[in-house]
């Protein structure tokens, strides 16, 4: 399936180790004024070293971009039960709508919410595929290549 151009929502399965289960995170698209200010947030130079705060940044950004969680994918306990929210106000059993889905996230799915922005903010791309000779328009050059100049 290809990217969804335009969705208002999108949705990531994590494989999380924590509960051993998968868990579904609903986001959308960041705006290109969004994708600046992570990379401008990401790091900083002080006292003439690079400092890095690309944990913390993800973890805010994956917040702004969370528009939901798949139903049941973080759970509370409730009359000495554990059961599975949800964070549409719609619920169908067995979860139930919990208002306070996105803090709940953010304090318990700290990690995920940080992999979400990594996945979605961070180069999503992967090396241009090579044809069968090699030659194809996007193939990349050897490291030896003499036509590649430093400069």
């Amino acid at each position: 399936m290809g990217r969804r151009a335009g969705a208002d929502e999108n949705i990531m399965i994590f494989s999380d180790r924590i509960s051993g289960d998968e868990v579904g995170l609903k986001y959308r698209m960041p705006t290109d004024e969004e994708r600046v200010e992570y990379q401008d947030k990401s790091f900083s130079f002080r006292n003439g070293k690079l400092k890095t705060k690309a944990y913390q940044v993800r973890k805010e950004m994956g917040l702004r971009i969370l528009t939901g969680i798949v139903d049941g994918a973080f759970e509370v306990q409730r009359n000495g039960s554990w059961i599975g929210i949800t964070s549409g106000p719609n619920a169908n059993p067995p979860y139930v709508y919990d208002p306070n889905w996105k803090e709940i996230v953010r304090r318990d799915g700290a990690d995920l919410l940080a992999d979400l922005a990594m996945a979605i903010f961070e180069p999503s791309s992967g090396s241009p595929q090579e044809s069968e000779e090699g030659e194809g328009k996007n193939s990349l050059p050897s490291p030896g290549d003499s036509s590649i100049q430093s400069e």
